[in-house]
């Protein structure tokens, strides 16, 4: 490689890596609190909006969240993101997927039908407005005895989704 060409190569690379750090110092806080301290899942919007969702136990009870920040640092979603869901029962580790249009599709693990052993797969499709579009608790994919695990997801490249788990049923 000659020399004009590293240059450019070494100019393209700073370029990016300085752009990723646009925001403040430390990042941008997407949620703070004692309560976080469970599973995370995030991914990138084609505007280049990360979208990420947690559970956290702010209500007493692990619940599902969502915050979007733009490449500015903003939070688009509200200081302390969106509710995902908060049945009662616990929701828990949420595995989260940008749908193309700026907005993102999560599932995750719900208690709220099952005994604490026994969790089913619900899945919500969020807007890029922050709107849940598949209602309050989501859908269910799964509604049997048993407990599925291991949840997991990819697009399916026609705008949707694919969700995969274990199902443990007796």
């Amino acid at each position: 490689m000659n020399m004009f060409r590293r240059f450019l190569f070494f100019q393209f690379l700073l370029t990016v890596t300085l752009a990723q750090f646009d925001w403040i110092d430390d990042g941008v806080p997407v949620r703070q609190g004692v309560h976080i301290e469970w599973q995370r899942s995030g991914d990138v919007s084609p505007n280049g909006d990360m979208i990420f969702s947690w559970s956290d136990t702010r209500n007493g009870i692990r619940d599902v969240f969502a915050q979007k920040v733009n490449a500015e640092g903003e939070k688009l979603w509200g200081t302390e993101g969106i509710a995902v869901v908060t049945s009662y029962g616990r929701q828990e580790d949420p595995i989260l997927i940008a749908d193309g249009e700026g907005g993102a599709f999560i599932i995750w693990a719900d208690y709220k039908d099952e005994p604490d052993t026994e969790g089913d797969v619900y899945a919500q499709h969020i807007s890029s407005e922050g709107i849940l579009i598949w209602g309050e608790t989501g859908v269910a994919l799964t509604n049997k005895s048993g407990q599925q695990t291991s949840l997991n997801m990819c697009k399916d490249g026609e705008g949707g989704f694919f969700a995969i788990w274990k199902d443990n049923q007796p």
